[in-house]
């Protein structure tokens, strides 16, 4: 057996014992079972890609087509696996399982081939007897080619778009987006896009009619699967907690639901001068964990009214809001000769900001300077 055999084995392995840990996971269990289908899929696949070759099929036939039903599974799991934690997180709905149809359909297409004997399926594959059946099955193959082209290219766009709208909608309820900006699915979604590109590269050589070029591009692609698993295991062990609680689907759910009224009144209004005055003088933005659900809760509103009081006083959402005043704390010690000789680092965490590096963003994004220039500015 060559190395490259050996290693994607290994890689099924892999992919079967991350499956296992998390189907088995007790938190974010449906999430976790839902990427679990994918780790499932690739593992039967790059295991069915290892072991391939005539003498295999000639001698297990009844194997022959069963790694191309879970080819359908690898691009609806990872975007049910985006939606459901950066969406609802209301657990699996039954009408999800129409994603993973196309997969059935190519079952039911495939019975002629899965009833025949042992003999029969011998027969079929290395005789191409009947050749009715054996052209028959030849359409069926071009259908699972064209699948996961199909699907890569719709679902990886749906993906994307799903983490897009997240990003938008987290402003509307914490000041600090980056504990919320799940980084790592990004990266998933990317190397998902990555793979997508190689099979598709894989079936145009293929109807070209370049062989060798189209078999080496599966090759990669098959590679490529190995390494996604370890990416995975990489962060099952090193950050566990994402596979225990990827957001806080609480904060989600209500940005979701926040929906801003259109008629203005006096209550209204009375109700943003108050903010406006609480905000300036409880400086509840020097929290750096202040959610807009944490500071509803402070002023005695709803979230979905806070929300609206909060857009009409200012125009903006809380993340923008909450980061202004925070700016303007910073520009105040910055140019405080009483605090010239304190860190950048400190006037960041004394301002509200979480981290020096968010700081430094966010400050030079609404004053394009650095605090660091700032304050030579303001000081000389």
């Amino acid at each position: 057996m060559d190395y490259y055999k050996s290693l994607l084995m290994m890689g099924a392995f892999q992919a079967l014992v991350m499956t296992c840990f998390l189907f088995a996971s007790k938190n974010n269990r449906t999430p976790n079972r839902i990427l679990s289908v994918m780790t499932l899929s690739w593992s039967i696949c790059c295991l069915t890609f290892a072991v391939q070759s005539n003498q295999f099929w000639y001698d297990h036939p009844h194997f022959f087509r069963i790694g191309s039903v879970f080819v359908g599974a690898f691009f609806p799991s990872i975007y049910l696996y985006v939606k459901q934690i950066t969406k609802d997180g209301n657990g699996f709905e039954s009408r999800s399982l129409l994603h993973y149809l196309p997969s059935f359909i190519y079952v039911i297409l495939n019975i002629p081939y899965y009833i025949l004997s042992t003999e029969e399926k011998r027969l079929l594959l290395f005789e191409r007897s009947p050749i009715e059946l054996y052209e028959y099955l030849e359409l069926t193959s071009l259908f699972s080619d064209i699948l996961p082209t199909v699907q890569g290219l719709i679902y990886s766009a749906l993906s994307i778009k799903l983490l897009k709208s997240y990003e938008k909608s987290i402003k509307n309820l914490v000041s600090d987006t980056e504990p919320h900006t799940l980084k790592w699915l990004k990266n998933l979604i990317l190397l998902n896009v990555g793979l997508w590109l190689l099979g598709s590269s894989g079936f145009l050589l293929d109807l070209l009619g370049k062989e060798d070029y189209h078999f080496r591009s599966y090759q990669i692609l098959y590679l490529s699967i190995v390494g996604v698993t370890y990416f995975i295991t990489y962060y099952a062990l090193k950050q566990p907690e994402i596979f225990t609680q990827l957001s806080d689907n609480s904060l989600i759910e209500t940005s979701e639901n926040v929906r801003l009224e259109e008629e203005v009144d006096h209550e209204l209004e009375e109700e943003a001068n108050r903010l406006k005055a609480y905000l300036i003088d409880q400086r509840p933005y020097l929290n750096n964990q202040l959610t807009l659900p944490d500071l509803a809760k402070e002023f005695g509103l709803t979230r979905h009214r806070m929300s609206f009081v909060l857009n009409h006083a200012f125009g903006k959402n809380f993340y923008d809001v909450i980061n202004d005043f925070r700016v303007e704390e910073a520009k105040r010690l910055l140019a405080d000769e009483a605090h010239k000789e304190y860190k950048i680092e400190y006037i960041a965490q004394t301002s509200g900001f979480n981290s020096k590096a968010t700081f430094n963003r966010i400050f030079k994004l609404r004053t394009e300077m650095t605090p660091s220039e700032f304050r030579n500015l303001q000081l000389a």
